[in-house]
């Protein structure tokens, strides 16, 4: 059974999706206790050496745990799937990987910058790299679903 709905309803429903997960993105970024976000008490910290964490990461990963440091890892590539999958979806001129590309490392640019400013997060610039790996596969997921759709419908 086909179920058909129309373009301004998908478009609707995606807008409605990303502004949710911008909510959610949000909270976590600036706001979340779990994610020691409260704690103001703390200075300016940023790193700006590449790969510096995800090294420390790696090479600590039985000392800090493997939650951790997988939360590290794992969690700034997920942060950002939804990002490029929902962009990709929003509109045909955002179909563009280079886009995603440049629009994922763009906006965790402005969270990074943003958690320095306020102090509620650090500067990381694999924080940056590790996000933008995240828009980029969330927008190879939005291709594969394109495909699997389009095989789906024949």
């Amino acid at each position: 059974m086909k179920i058909y709905m129309s373009r301004k309803t998908v478009s609707t429903l995606g807008w409605f999706l990303f502004l949710c997960y911008l909510a959610a993105l949000t909270y976590f970024c600036f706001f979340s206790e779990e994610m020691g976000r409260t704690d103001l008490s703390v200075g300016y910290r940023y790193n700006l050496v590449p790969f510096k964490e995800i090294e420390r990461c790696i090479r600590y990963w039985d000392v800090l745990g493997p939650a951790n440091a997988s939360m590290n890892l794992l969690g700034n590539v997920a942060a950002f799937l939804p990002f490029g999958f929902i962009l990709a979806m929003l509109s045909p001129k955002s179909r563009k990987w280079y886009l995603v590309l440049f629009l994922s490392l763009l906006g965790s640019l402005a969270i990074e910058s943003l958690q320095l400013i306020t102090r509620r997060g650090s500067f990381d610039v694999d924080d940056l790299m590790l996000n933008t790996l995240g828009g980029v596969l969330g927008y190879g997921c939005f291709r594969i679903a394109v495909k699997i759709r389009g095989r789906l419908n024949r």
